[in-house]
């Protein structure tokens, strides 16, 4: 007889999740092909299955929870899958730098689905990592068909050192008029 672990409620914040990873640990399913806990919990099942998903990025040390109404409201047929930070179960180790947090979260996405296009959004401070993401898998020659930055942090035209005005440069390009609810 096993005791859940009580980071499996903030990785797995809904019933049919949290059911799910039961079933998984049961059979010995629960693991990313690392061996170790995927940062990634399905939000919302596709309804047409062939459809890339919609990512949406937590914060640091953050839940998916800002993510709630926003995922209750999109009228969508793509799954919703949210990319959690593994720090909440003791699997990122606290000291870990930016770069290679990102790169955790790509792994898992790649993962998940090995080619583009990708979709991803980000809400607040989640912003930084989910920009260097689409960043980063445009630079590998992946198409991110969407980055939807949700209240981002510092977003001005402060000038280059400002993480703010990098995110305005990342958005001047031919995809800039493309809405969330045009895309989905």
């Amino acid at each position: 007889r096993e005791q859940l672990a009580e980071q499996s409620l903030y990785q797995f914040p809904t019933l049919e999740g949290l059911s799910n990873h039961i079933d998984a640990i049961l059979s010995d399913r629960a693991v990313s092909a690392s061996g170790r806990l995927s940062p990634l919990v399905t939000l919302r099942q596709a309804a047409t299955p062939d459809r890339e998903p919609l990512f949406l990025v937590s914060s640091a040390g953050g839940t998916l929870g800002a993510y709630n109404k926003l995922v209750q409201s999109l009228e969508t047929d793509r799954a919703i899958i949210g990319i959690r930070d593994p720090f909440l179960w003791d699997e990122r180790d606290p000291t870990v730098g930016f770069g290679d947090w990102v790169e955790l979260y790509l792994n898992a996405l790649r993962e998940h689905q090995p080619q583009g296009p990708y979709f991803i959004a980000a809400d607040s401070s989640a912003g930084a990592f989910g920009y260097e993401m689409a960043r980063r898998l445009r630079e590998s020659g992946e198409d991110v068909s969407l980055l939807a930055l949700i209240d981002p942090l510092g977003i001005d035209s402060g000038g280059r050192s400002r993480f703010g005005w990098w995110v305005l440069q990342a958005g001047a390009g031919s995809k800039r008029d493309h809405v969330a609810a045009r895309i989905l």
